[in-house]
């Protein structure tokens, strides 16, 4: 029998022996959250890492900017009508980046590396950027039956001209369906619920903390107005708001502007009818469902969001161990770690998320309306755009 003691790298033990007490040499991030606070505690090989928010006065700590899954890059994508497809034009450090950026050329889009997720219970979050035992592909990467090497979203709100661009109006007073149609024509997608959830998990692990708008910034979160894009194109960094985090003003998270407030963010495939939850792959949407026969294409899950909501401060989130990537609201009332608010109706209903600029404190990463009738537009209602390539 071998004996070892000390301090010593563990890559020279066999196999074998890593395995039974738990070292792999592959990476996992995690953070556990105890349904009451707030603030969580890092976990795995994130329990030693650090992060606060920029200004664009100040860059913040970020010792996960650099690591798989947190690294993002800026991306400037277009899509070809000779070739049918969407093409990568340039990456930040890119030499042509400057002139595209001033040219307003494409759409400016967050692209995330393939990566996977285990989460064991209402209340943790653990992601990867290689397969492990008990994990599975994270949502954002898998689409129309194929797994994808990217996801990318687009780093501002739809605006006009139906692009990501900074300097521009968000549309509003849009249906969900209009923004699908004009968003497939040029090969995007509206933005999805699994992705957003990809998404989100990566956020938590990295904030270790369920209320972003305390955590980052407070986001555009009042005077009932849409903004014009590009208000955080100063932070110095990927997550944060130009001044303070309780400043009425746009906020970055992991790259992505506006992801919560300023306007509420249709997810496409996703509906609600009398509080049953139904899916469906965004790649597979041409239209919303016209009726309730619609749903029969359409999985329903068997954990329902919260009854009958009107600006209720959210308690629970679900866990469908089938989809368990999801975090709709399940409960309200006390306690409320994330401090956003949901608002739920029967009916059949699309599902907008993040809140606007009229909801205040109401807002966040898991504030979330499913009220809303078919064919429903407002002011403070946008979308964000989605895509996924190799």
């Amino acid at each position: 029998m071998g004996f070892c003691m000390g301090n010593f790298d563990s890559s020279i033990l066999p196999d074998a022996i890593k395995s039974s007490i738990g070292v792999t040499g592959i990476p996992k991030y995690g953070v556990k959250f105890d349904g009451t606070n707030s603030a969580g505690v890092r976990t795995y090989d994130a329990a030693n890492l650090n992060w606060t928010p920029s200004t664009a006065t100040t860059a913040g700590t970020d010792d996960f900017k650099n690591i798989l899954p947190f690294k993002t890059k800026e991306v400037i994508r277009q899509y070809n009508s000779t070739s049918g497809a969407r093409e990568t034009l340039a990456y930040s450090d890119d030499a042509k980046w400057s002139s595209l950026v001033s040219a307003k050329t494409g759409d400016r889009m967050i692209e995330f590396t393939a990566s996977y997720y285990r989460r064991t219970s209402e209340n943790e979050y653990i992601v990867s950027p290689q397969m492990q035992t008990g994990f599975s592909i994270n949502p954002m990467f898998w689409h129309g039956g194929k797994m994808y090497n990217h996801c990318a979203i687009s780093k501002y709100p739809i605006g006009t001209g139906y692009v990501s661009q900074t300097g521009i109006a968000p549309i509003v007073s849009t249906t969900l369906n209009t923004f699908r149609t004009n968003l497939k024509a040029k090969g995007l997608y509206v933005l999805d619920y699994p992705s957003y959830c990809g998404a989100a998990m990566l956020m938590l692990v990295k904030y270790a903390n369920m209320d972003l708008q305390a955590t980052v910034g407070s986001g555009w979160n009042s005077g009932n107005t849409t903004h014009t894009t590009g208000g955080a194109d100063g932070v110095l960094g990927v997550d944060g708001s130009a001044t303070v985090k309780t400043a009425n003003e746009a906020v970055l998270t992991m790259g992505i502007e506006s992801f919560y407030g300023d306007m509420w963010k249709f997810m496409d495939g996703l509906y609600t009818y009398n509080y049953n939850v139904y899916v469906k792959d965004v790649m597979s949407m041409t239209a919303d469902p016209a009726s309730t026969s619609d749903l029969s294409t359409y999985t329903k899950l068997a954990t329902s969001v919260v009854a009958g909501a009107s600006n209720s401060a959210i308690k629970t989130l679900a866990y469908d161990t089938t989809y368990d990537y999801m975090i709709f609201p399940t409960s309200v009332g006390s306690p409320t770690p994330s401090n956003d608010c949901c608002w739920s109706a029967a009916g059949l209903s699309t599902v907008s998320l993040g809140g606007s600029a009229r909801d205040g404190g109401a807002n966040g990463l898991f504030a979330l309306v499913s009220s809303n009738a078919i064919s429903f537009s407002a002011s403070h209602f946008g979308a964000s755009a989605v895509e996924f390539y190799d």
